[in-house]
C-alpha cells in the first residue's frame, strides 16, 4: 500500500513538474522577444545615427547586448567572421534556428525576414526592416504577457489535476 502511495505521490509531483516547465518557458519566450526588440533597437540606432557597419553591430550585440538575446548575436557575429560578409543572411537564419526555436512561426518569420534586408539594402531599407521586426516581436510580447497570467494557472490546474486523476487511478 505504501508503494502506491508513494507512486501517487510522485505522479502529483510530475504534474507539478509539467506546470513548471511550462511556466518556465512561457516566462523564457516573453524574456528573449523583449531582449530582441531592445538590442534590435539599438542595432537599429547604429545604423541610423552612426552608420556603423554590420559586423561591427553583430560584435557589440553579442558582448554588450540584452541578456538573454547575447547568445543569438554571438553566434551571426561568430559565422559572420568566419564566412563573410555574403552569407549573412545564411548566418544569421542558422542562428534564428539554433537560439530562437521558442519563437512562434510569425515571431521566427519577422526575424528571418529581417535577415534577408541586412546587408543586402540601403541603410532606409535596413532600418524600414528592423522597425517591421521589432514591431512583429513587439506584438508577440504584449499578445504572450496578455494572456500569461490565465496560461500559468491553465498549465497548473492541468499538471495538477492530470497528477491527481493518475494518482487516484492508481490507488
Amino acid at each position: 500500500m505504501t508503494i502506491h502511495v508513494i507512486g501517487a505521490g510522485l505522479l502529483i509531483l510530475a504534474g507539478g513538474l509539467f506546470a513548471k516547465n511550462k511556466t518556465a518557458a512561457l516566462k523564457s519566450h516573453l524574456t528573449m522577444l523583449a531582449s530582441l526588440a531592445s538590442s534590435l533597437q539599438v542595432m537599429l540606432s547604429e545604423i541610423q545615427v552612426n552608420l556603423t557597419p554590420i559586423g561591427e553591430i553583430l560584435a557589440m550585440l553579442s558582448a554588450f547586448g540584452a541578456p538573454c538575446s547575447r547568445r543569438f548575436f554571438q553566434e551571426v557575429s561568430d559565422q559572420f567572421t568566419a564566412q563573410g560578409a555574403p552569407y549573412l543572411e545564411q548566418c544569421w537564419n542558422t542562428a534564428v534556428d539554433r537560439c530562437c526555436a521558442g519563437l512562434s512561426d510569425e515571431e521566427q518569420r519577422a526575424m528571418r525576414t529581417l535577415g534577408e534586408v541586412l546587408g543586402r539594402y540601403g541603410v532606409d531599407e535596413e532600418c524600414a526592416a528592423i522597425s517591421r521586426c521589432v514591431s512583429e516581436l513587439n506584438i508577440g510580447h504584449t499578445q504572450l504577457r496578455r494572456r500569461y497570467s490565465a496560461d500559468v494557472r491553465l498549465y497548473t490546474g492541468l499538471g495538477l489535476t492530470a497528477g491527481c486523476i493518475l494518482a487516484i487511478v492508481l490507488l
